[in-house]
């Protein structure tokens, strides 16, 4: 009997260990996830802050200087497309041209002319689009071709020269044509250039946690 109850009594202490183990455990986890929780949280608003102060200096430095418009949510910039291409055309007018020489240093000193805002920078975006009129084909072929035709330009060295931040810019910038996928309210608003910036989520992935853009 003796034995017995012994045997019972060390059960009971096993499993109390056990249970005490498993909750302290699980407090840990809550504790490690709050922090988790917390730190991404922290990261959202300094990235909130950093995507208003680009956008606060596109508007004031840009949007005052240029025919351009700033979307004063996103720091999205929309050209106009008669700006830098003829009607239907691909190929960058002389006043596009220009206008490049003139836009794209300015542009990128907002964006990569500092450290801090550089840092949160992962890419920027030279977007065309094109008005419903034709195949989605041919108007995917179109908005491809202005993209590219900016981005080939601006970093054509006998044109441009060397700016500052062409470096910098070079290693995130990307084309990507849109087609007639966002349209506008007339044929002649859809037809654009959009430049626009993303930044960086990777610095905000904790312990396999990866938050909304």
């Amino acid at each position: 009997m003796a034995g017995g109850n012994g045997k019972q009594g060390d059960d009971k202490a096993f499993w109390i260990s056990y249970g005490d183990l498993m909750t302290a455990m699980m407090v840990l986890f809550m504790l490690m996830l709050a922090s988790a929780l917390m730190e991404i949280h922290e990261k959202q608003e300094e990235r909130a802050i950093v995507r208003n102060e680009i956008v606060s200096e596109l508007v004031m430095r840009l949007e005052q200087k240029y025919p351009v418009k700033v979307d004063v949510q996103t720091g999205s910039i929309t050209i106009a497309d008669g700006i830098l291409f003829g009607f239907n055309d691909t190929k960058l007018s002389e006043q596009g041209k220009v206008f490049l020489k003139d836009f794209i240093p300015d542009y990128t000193q907002v964006l990569l002319g500092n450290e801090r805002t550089r840092e949160h920078i992962a890419q920027i975006i030279i977007e065309g689009h094109a008005d419903n009129v034709g195949t989605y084909e041919a108007n995917l072929d179109k908005s491809l071709g202005r993209a590219y035709s900016v981005t080939s330009y601006i970093f054509a060295t006998n044109e441009m020269g060397n700016f500052q931040g062409r470096g910098d810019l070079q290693q995130r910038i990307t084309a990507n044509g849109r087609a007639n996928m966002d349209q506008l309210d007339t044929p002649e608003k859809s037809r654009r250039v959009e430049i626009k910036f993303r930044l960086k989520d990777w610095d905000l992935i904790r312990n396999g946690i990866v938050p909304g853009q």
